[in-house]
């Protein structure tokens, strides 16, 4: 196929990748993609749309994308990889446009020094900003020219808006990654920013600033 939009599905417990897209356009809306044996999402040369999604518990890793066009909104990406994984949350791999944005990362694993939430590479039109990045590793970001904004970690990144915290999240056990009151990144997103909602579906802001990551507390 070279166009498929998928809105409400649940892929999960696959042997392989949960789902690969190569040279076509692809839009998920409010899918699950979770404990599948591969990579959740695998796309070489796509345009993929990810928005209110939960990509979790795949042992292979989140994401894997090299090339293609990306916007990535609302979505949950925890609990991915492991100790025998090269991919922990999303390895974003030299895109020609690349949008990640209000996206909480959390409590991925992967083998060797690598960053365990986001790995991105691109020298193209790119927005890394208003996410969540936060884990057991020291190493949760290695961000190269993908320049993160507005983005809370417990790694401290190179840029004035970022913040270094752990954020409070209702229940990360069961990857549960909404924000409790108080939380880090409350009230701390861009300004400028133009998502109207999160990934249940509710206003932003709430608040003064919408909230970092892809829950809005209400």
């Amino acid at each position: 196929l070279a166009s498929l939009s998928v809105r409400g599905l649940r892929i999960r417990g696959g042997m392989g990748r949960g789902l690969r897209c190569t040279d076509a356009t692809v839009a998920l809306r409010a899918v699950a993609i979770e404990d599948n044996i591969g990579v959740g999402v695998e796309g070489s040369g796509c345009t993929l749309t990810l928005e209110r999604a939960r990509v979790l518990r795949n042992v292979g890793g989140g994401l894997y994308l090299s090339g293609g066009r990306s916007a990535i909104r609302n979505t949950f990406i925890g609990k991915n990889g492991g100790p025998a994984s090269v991919i922990g949350g999303a390895f974003i791999l030299s895109p020609t446009e690349l949008v990640l944005e209000f996206t909480t990362i959390a409590d991925n694993q992967v083998s060797g020094g690598g960053a365990a939430g986001l790995s991105c590479t691109t020298a193209s039109a790119v927005t890394v900003a208003n996410d969540i990045v936060v884990g057991a590793a020291a190493n949760q970001v290695q961000a190269d020219s993908c320049a993160p904004r507005f983005t809370l970690s417990n790694q401290a990144i190179a840029g004035a808006t970022n913040l270094v915290g752990a954020p409070s999240f209702r229940n990360a056990a069961v990857a549960d990654y909404h924000l409790l009151a108080g939380s880090p990144g409350v009230d701390q997103a861009d300004p400028a920013a133009t998502v109207s909602v999160d990934i249940d579906g509710e206003a932003r802001p709430a608040g003064a600033r919408a909230d970092l990551g892809a829950d809005e507390l209400h």
